[in-house]
């Protein structure tokens, strides 16, 4: 899944799946259908890459910190939580998002130039809900969210994103 178009395996045929993923970006940003055939498609489509607002789900750091995001998605009736995605101060990105989910769950934090979570007072300067899922300092993939503490993880507060609808949604990281 690339910016959330799904053409895999890339194997260098254009298949079925390349022309379905084709024919999606093109349908998504209102492009006509021969767009794809044009001498400047490869530009246009590193345009999408560098610029991920637009269709997809993206996080976006509107703050002078870097931030560490970790993303949930239901998957078999289970909140699959994956981390970290490093979201740069003044930079978007856009996280991989298999299939087409009505909700996400999504959570941040912003980390100093050692990596160490930012505080604000007695809590980390942070981006969530209400929605407690578990998560760990490396790099993980969770489904099982009970008891975090006792099998040595983090709890942390998911936010629900209602993707219902919505094409594009962004969340962006703000200071209080």
């Amino acid at each position: 899944m690339i910016l959330g178009y799904d053409a895999y395996p890339i194997d260098g045929v254009q298949g079925t799946r390349t022309q379905a993923a084709i024919t999606k970006f093109l349908s998504d940003r209102n492009l006509a259908a021969d767009t794809s055939s044009g001498a400047n498609f490869f530009d246009v489509l590193v345009e999408a890459a560098r610029n991920p607002e637009g269709v997809g789900f993206s996080w976006c750091n509107d703050t002078n910190y870097a931030a560490m995001a970790s993303l949930g998605v239901v998957e078999m009736g289970a909140i699959v939580t994956r981390g970290w995605y490093r979201v740069e101060a003044g930079q978007c990105v856009r996280p991989d998002v298999r299939g087409d989910p009505y909700k996400l769950y999504s959570y941040a934090e912003a980390i100093d130039t050692n990596g160490r979570p930012v505080k604000r007072g007695d809590a980390p300067l942070a981006w969530g809900g209400t929605v407690a899922l578990c998560a760990r300092d490396g790099r993980f993939e969770l489904a099982d969210h009970k008891d975090c503490a006792t099998r040595g993880l983090n709890s942390a507060v998911f936010a629900v994103i209602d993707l219902a609808g919505n094409p594009s949604t962004t969340v962006h990281f703000k200071e209080p």
